[in-house]
């Protein structure tokens, strides 16, 4: 793969969610549901840094880095396993990670030949974030 970029997103990681049933079996999220913002800032971080070049459309690699905030009561403790806090599933993670780059980075999720996710707690003081690696 001869291009590589790294996005890096400021932005508590949140897995995508499992849609509901509506009438006639049809699946939908709710409008009020967390997802659709935290999408949207993804899309909107991923576009400033892409500055406007056309989207990928070349077998893709994507590794993801997925920082949770540590938990205030074990926030100067040395981190044990399985820590408490809501991570989400790494696949779940990934998904609306994948949603958000289509349209803005690559044509379709469909893409992604390879890919690795990674869940880590920040360090004391750190912060969430979202670091994405993108090679084609």
């Amino acid at each position: 793969m001869k291009h590589a970029v790294t996005f890096r997103i400021g932005v508590r990681p949140l897995p995508q969610p499992r849609q509901r049933s509506g009438k006639g079996g049809r699946s939908y999220l709710p409008d009020d549901d967390p997802i659709h913002a935290y999408k949207a800032a993804v899309r909107r971080a991923l576009e400033l840094e892409w500055k406007g070049r056309g989207l990928v459309a070349a077998p893709v690699s994507v590794r993801i880095l997925f920082v949770f905030p540590r938990l205030k009561v074990n926030a100067k403790l040395p981190l044990r396993f399985p820590f408490t806090g809501r991570g989400g599933d790494g696949d779940n993670l990934e998904k609306a990670i994948w949603d958000a780059m289509t349209g803005t980075v690559i044509v379709d999720d469909r893409q992604i030949w390879e890919w690795s996710g990674r869940k880590v707690i920040a360090d004391p003081g750190g912060e969430p974030m979202i670091e994405i690696r993108m090679s084609w």
